[in-house]
């Protein structure tokens, strides 16, 4: 199982030097969300936002801002967080 977990940094340190702090995780992962079996890979999509946008020209122009997208090979090609679970 994979649960994803949102903890402060200073919290995190500490819990990865200090094994007398086992009640303090068990909370922590107490309160996480379990990721579905069967998920697919998780991405920040956010990065994708920042990439330059694409547009394409028609017959009747370019595309509005509003109509642009995300070209599906920066898509496939952002980097992977979490794999997924197969």
């Amino acid at each position: 199982m994979k649960v994803v977990i949102d903890i402060p940094d200073e919290a995190y340190e500490l819990l990865k030097s200090k094994s007398e702090l086992d009640n303090i995780a068990e909370s922590i992962i107490a309160n996480g969300v379990p990721l579905p079996k069967g998920h697919g890979r998780l991405i920040d999509a956010d990065k994708l936002n920042r990439k330059k946008k694409y547009c394409f020209r028609t017959e009747h122009g370019t595309f509005p801002k509003s109509e642009w997208f995300i070209k599906a090979d920066d898509l496939f090609s952002a980097q992977t967080i979490i794999k997924a679970d197969k």
